[in-house]
């Protein structure tokens, strides 16, 4: 009888482990260390799906942060501005379009405010781009971008000529390399000289006939009527006289003129011609219409 229920003990703890088994439930007395279930395994190493989405950038925000000539200006702010997102100086004035940007002035026009300086040259002698009163010359002479870069070698035929700095019939200063762009055509004369006189409206028909080929005029006067040497008043009478609308400035003492003389004695009215880049073409004589002409066409082919 005894035997009979040992068996039957031992057959029900068998069938109970067997059980266990099946449901996966583990046996109180046994301890799990790891598992070997890969789903589980799987689960653990899922990152936070907010985590994965902060590390995404915005493409929108690319867009906006691209510069494409490299100006310092983006092109979204470069479309906002009205300058090309593809090119550094969209007006090619010399100023980039940031510059053009932190001054405010038109990034599509060289000359903002219309006064005949470009926006650099404006900037280079610190008058305002925006401000058509604001100007390098009273006179609006012009101001050529060749200015600053040009090399004295002498005042004889073919030599790039010294640069002067006299005073014209506004009382401003002049200098003859800022017309470095031009073909200059200095006018030696005195205020006495009556065949000075008769030339004078003749150099400002030359003027206005052949300014768009680059011709510009610059009357040198050496004596005021009483040989002296000429004021501000006597430059602007002269130039009122003639009606001139090119530089009147006065040369003391002949001193500019002295530089293209070959000898201390000299008539008047006399022409010296500084062509284009500040080179001289011709010293101390007299140049015709057509003369001047034909020049100014050879140097535009």
């Amino acid at each position: 009888m005894r035997l009979i229920m040992m068996f039957v003990l031992l057959v029900g703890c068998d069938e109970a482990e067997e059980t266990a088994s099946v449901s996966g439930e583990q046996p109180e007395d046994r301890v799990v260390e790891e598992s070997d279930d890969p789903v589980a395994e799987e689960e653990e190493e899922v990152g936070d799906p907010a985590e994965e989405e902060e590390e995404v950038e915005d493409p929108a925000e690319e867009v906006l942060d691209v510069d494409t000539d490299g100006d310092g200006l983006t092109d979204a702010q470069e479309a906002a501005f009205g300058s090309d997102p593809n090119k550094v100086d969209t007006d090619e004035d010399g100023l980039t379009d940031n510059v053009e940007f932190e001054l405010d002035t038109d990034p599509t026009a060289a000359d903002t405010d219309g006064d005949g300086y470009s926006d650099s040259i404006e900037v280079a002698f610190e008058t305002d781009p925006k401000d058509v009163d604001s100007v390098v010359y009273l006179g609006g002479w012009p101001v050529d971008d060749c200015y600053d870069r040009l090399e004295p070698t002498g005042n004889a035929i073919g030599d790039v000529t010294d640069d002067f700095s006299l005073m014209d019939q506004y009382g401003e200063t002049v200098q003859l390399h800022h017309f470095c762009g031009h073909a200059v055509l200095l006018i030696s004369a005195a205020m006495w000289c009556p065949v000075c006189q008769d030339e004078a409206p003749h150099m400002q028909t030359f003027y206005e006939d052949l300014e768009e080929m680059g011709l510009f005029p610059i009357t040198l006067l050496g004596k005021n009527t009483r040989n002296q040497t000429p004021t501000q008043a006597d430059l602007q009478t002269w130039a009122d006289t003639f009606g001139l609308t090119h530089p009147v400035v006065a040369d003391p003492s002949w001193g500019v003129t002295a530089r293209f003389l070959d000898s201390s004695s000299f008539g008047i009215p006399t022409l010296h011609l500084i062509g284009f880049d500040g080179v001289v073409q011709g010293r101390d004589r007299y140049y015709t219409f057509n003369q001047l002409r034909t020049y100014l066409a050879s140097e535009a082919e």
